[in-house]
């Protein structure tokens, strides 16, 4: 199994810099959906990135690719913009990251409310099958930003 459906998400006490930063990754990000992600090795940001709209991306396509045929989900496969948590996880050592913290905004602009951002299915299967470290999941919703354990 890929995701884990038995993990309640509680409110996240990871420290305001980090989420703040993960805000302003967010920021940067251009298109329809701002979404941003900071990987951590303990108490240091070692990858940033946000997603891209503008170009498809090979490693992207694919685990979504990939993820299409588990799933037996076509539409998983058109998914090939850069994701930002993929874009993240390909600056690093499978071994590296133990948290990552997933922020999304609405709009185009400058708005900074935040929306939903756990990372879709293909980031969840990339993260479960190839980062064996990587078990806090922080991201945002509406209220805030949630915390998961995966196991």
């Amino acid at each position: 199994m890929i995701i884990n459906e038995n993990c309640v998400p509680t409110k996240s006490k990871l420290k305001p810099r980090f989420l703040q930063q993960a805000i302003t990754v967010a920021m940067a990000a251009e298109g329809p959906k701002r979404v941003g992600a900071i990987l951590l090795r303990g108490n240091t940001v070692i990858a940033a990135a946000c997603n891209n709209y503008s170009k498809s991306d090979a490693f992207q396509a694919r685990i979504s690719e990939r993820v299409s045929i588990i799933y037996n989900r076509p539409e998983y496969s058109k998914k090939v913009f850069g994701h930002a948590e993929t874009l993240a996880l390909k600056k690093v050592r499978p071994e590296e990251p133990d948290t990552i913290v997933v922020c999304r905004l609405s709009g185009k602009y400058i708005s900074k409310k935040l929306r939903l951002a756990r990372p879709c299915v293909s980031c969840t299967y990339l993260i479960r099958s190839f980062y064996p470290n990587l078990k806090h999941i922080h991201y945002s919703n509406e209220k805030g930003f949630l915390y998961e354990y995966w196991d």
